[in-house]
């Protein structure tokens, strides 16, 4: 197994005050093309390389703005992932650009563009998937446990399957419960 962790550049794009909405989501744009036009193919490349020349797909995970991102990576890019698992994520820009929905900020909103999507190639590339999405129940997950359900009935009007699991009252959004989700999660895996 590999791992490869990717900083963000949210203090350009999602998070800064100092930038309009155009100009954050342009941003966002080019912090895109690296990921998918020179770190995916690497990670494909070194992986292929060491795996004696077979080919792989990514299991893409991330909690918080990490599971965002896996998720908006995954649902655009599904070629290159076999493997979904979301922690405590939000799933539209709403948070970060309020009702903008123009352009690029439509296409970075899984919540917003999933429902109008017909091609029956990408979404059996997502059924031929797997996908976790888990959020828990207590401090700081109302956001984040209501757009994890909203995920969840695209993907069930689609006929995505998917497991969905939202954990106790007590399970807060903290490092603690990611670490705990992502051990049993990645048992459940491999």
């Amino acid at each position: 197994m590999q791992v490869w962790a990717c900083d963000s550049i949210d203090e350009e794009t999602f998070f800064s005050l100092h930038w309009n909405v155009e100009d954050r989501i342009n941003r966002h744009e080019q912090y895109n093309a690296y990921i998918i036009n020179e770190l995916i193919p690497h990670i494909l490349w070194e992986s292929q390389h060491n795996n004696n020349g077979h080919e792989q797909k990514i299991l893409i995970s991330g909690c918080s703005m990490g599971a965002y991102y896996s998720g908006n990576f995954f649902f655009r890019h599904p070629h290159f992932f076999d493997t979904l698992l979301a922690q405590s994520g939000v799933y539209s820009v709403q948070h970060f650009f309020g009702d903008h929905r123009h352009g690029a900020s439509y296409y970075n909103s899984p919540l917003d563009y999933l429902p109008g999507l017909y091609d029956e190639h990408l979404l059996n590339q997502y059924r031929n998937s797997r996908i976790i999405l888990c959020c828990g129940q207590g401090a700081w997950e109302d956001e984040m446990r209501y757009e994890t359900d909203r995920l969840h009935q695209i993907l069930q009007q689609k006929h995505i399957p998917a497991r969905v699991e939202f954990w106790g009252h007590d399970v807060d959004h903290d490092w603690h419960w990611w670490r705990k989700q992502l051990r049993y999660y990645m048992s459940s895996l491999m």
